[in-house]
């Protein structure tokens, strides 16, 4: 066999071993609850409540629950669930790149009824188990503070994510929509291990540039 040729088999076996698969978003309705592949989660709730950066007090008795993974509960269970309290203390950092002074907690029913709370992504990680579903690995994505995964390939024992980022710039009065792609490498286990800048593209976008009309100006 001739080099040329080995080296054309080598790099299409390699495509084939480490082809690259669409991740869907989280709240998609894509995944259902057993696509998570949880063996003693019944139910987990991430909640965000609002606090007073310098007190990390509550403003309020109330939270949202941007993601919630649940089967059915029982109503005693689920009374005592609703109930539980947050810890709210400087060591939380699930999610902890938030613009807006709110602390995440995990809230979980294991399979005996149990109910467990978490402020730390390495709690969470050991509660959920390997990352072995592409919907944990978009809720990994997730617990870091990263934008949702829109590919993933798993190589070995880790898997590499393409995630998207999007933002608007001005130079020289026009303005610019830029595209940042990154290769995040996550392990089994869920710990992030690597995250660098893989694509960048700049677009110009004309309409932006247009100064906005003063309609108080007198003619």
């Amino acid at each position: 066999m001739s080099l040329n040729k080995f080296i054309l088999i080598s790099i299409f076996i390699s495509t084939k071993l480490f082809s690259w698969d669409k991740l869907y978003s989280l709240d998609s309705n894509k995944y259902s609850f057993k696509d998570f592949g949880f063996d003693n989660i019944n139910c987990l709730e991430l909640r965000a409540y609002p606090i007073n950066p310098s007190t990390r007090k509550q403003i309020t008795n109330r939270w949202t629950v941007p993601i919630s993974i649940c089967k059915d509960i029982q109503d005693n269970v689920l009374s005592r669930f609703q109930n539980i309290k947050p810890d709210l203390s400087y060591k939380c950092n699930i999610r902890k790149n938030q613009i807006l002074p709110v602390v995440l907690n995990a809230m979980t029913i294991d399979n005996d009824g149990k109910i467990w709370s978490m402020n730390e992504i390495k709690d969470v990680l050991g509660f959920i188990g390997d990352i072995d579903t592409p919907a944990k690995l978009q809720l990994v994505l997730w617990l870091y503070g990263e934008n949702e995964g829109c590919l993933y390939q798993k190589r070995f024992n880790n898997y590499e994510v393409m995630v998207k980022y999007k933002t608007s710039s001005k130079s020289h009065n026009k303005s610019y929509l830029n595209t940042f792609v990154y290769k995040l490498t996550i392990s089994k286990y869920g710990k992030l291990l690597n995250k660098k800048l893989f694509k960048h593209t700049k677009v110009h976008t004309p309409y932006f540039d247009k100064p906005t009309r003063n309609f108080y100006t007198r003619r």
